[in-house]
């Protein structure tokens, strides 16, 4: 496996799997997927495989000698509708590029990025954030030349990819700082936000996967056209300590564990 993304994909609060792999043509079947593993939510964990026809990540291929090269990967709202997607990097075998997936309302997902214009060849490296602070996630790709033949672009330069589809969503975005007990990066602390009939819940991570992926540590919800938000937050300290909060859509927010003052960011 490439990448292990953990994040609750089908916002049932238990945390799914989404692995990417690298499999060749000639190897076909015999080598998995990349593909999500829906996490049960039994008391002993416990992970099924719905499989790539019956999520939509199953692909088809143009060429013969086809490559699925997947390393990096990404679970992130970027229309702001409260139903996380996809997006599935690539390496520099011949063929290759990213892909990005939006979430369908009844959980299946479906490419999206040729018509969005993220497509790009040999992805390497990405990371998500709001880098312009419009209240979406953007998207930076990094891009390798190793072996990518005549499919290579010019230079190796990372590329941003502007996020101009959020802006329709409200959203909150929180920046948590640990206190006693807990790291200030506050690295494991899990958020649960409940707006407009819809739960979703993330953990702060660190550095993951191939590459040593890290994503902006700044948590972002999208609320689709709820207004306001119920927030609880489990800290990891040794006490699993909660807070819990009503904060109002459309505003960063940072939050300093055992604190009851809001400071809102710009």
């Amino acid at each position: 496996s490439g990448t292990t993304v953990c994040a609750d994909v089908n916002n049932d609060g238990a945390l799914d799997l989404l692995t990417t792999e690298i499999v060749h043509w000639d190897v076909g079947s015999s080598s998995d997927p990349s593909e999500l593993l829906l996490n049960t939510g039994e008391p002993n964990v416990r992970f099924t495989r719905p499989g790539n026809e019956n999520t939509g990540l199953a692909r088809d291929h143009d060429r013969i000698d086809w490559n699925d090269g997947h390393i990096p990967a990404a679970v992130f709202d970027f229309d702001n509708d409260a139903r996380p997607d996809l997006y599935i990097g690539s390496t520099d075998y011949p063929g290759t590029r990213g892909h990005l997936y939006w979430q369908r309302a009844d959980g299946t997902f479906e490419p999206v990025a040729f018509e969005l214009g993220i497509d790009h060849l040999a992805s390497h490296g990405i990371a998500v954030a709001d880098f312009d602070r419009d209240g979406d996630l953007d998207l930076v790709v990094g891009h390798s030349r190793a072996r990518c033949e005549d499919q290579c672009y010019p230079t190796a330069n990372v590329r941003y990819f502007e996020n101009l589809l959020g802006q329709d969503g409200n959203w909150i975005q929180l920046s948590l700082s640990g206190g006693d007990g807990t790291n200030r990066a506050a690295i494991g602390a899990r958020v649960t936000v409940s707006a407009g009939g819809v739960t979703q819940t993330q953990e702060v991570g660190g550095g993951h996967g191939h590459y040593g992926i890290q994503h902006d540590l700044t948590l972002h919800f999208g609320l689709g056209s709820a207004c306001e938000a119920q927030v609880k937050i489990r800290w990891p300290d040794k006490a699993l300590s909660t807070q819990e909060l009503t904060l109002r859509s459309g505003y960063r927010y940072r939050v300093v564990q055992g604190e009851p003052a809001l400071a809102v960011l710009d």
